[in-house]
């Protein structure tokens, strides 16, 4: 789909969002090298990518890795 803004994109699938039942967040964006015009802009469920519970040793306060 083709938005006249990124704000409009935002607004569009922020409220689709809603109605389903969950938020976004922007993911990333793509510019072009010319002219610094915003190309793409993809949008990802606000779950996406976080990291889950650790279920190594609860004793260890830093993990190395």
């Amino acid at each position: 789909m083709e938005f006249e803004s990124e704000v409009a994109a935002y607004e569009f699938y922020n409220e689709y969002s809603r109605r389903i039942g969950f938020g976004i967040r922007r993911k990333y964006g793509n510019k072009s090298k010319k002219g610094g015009i915003l190309t793409l802009r993809r949008f990802a469920c606000f779950k996406e990518g976080k990291r889950g519970v650790d279920k190594r040793d609860h004793l260890t306060k830093e993990p190395r890795a």
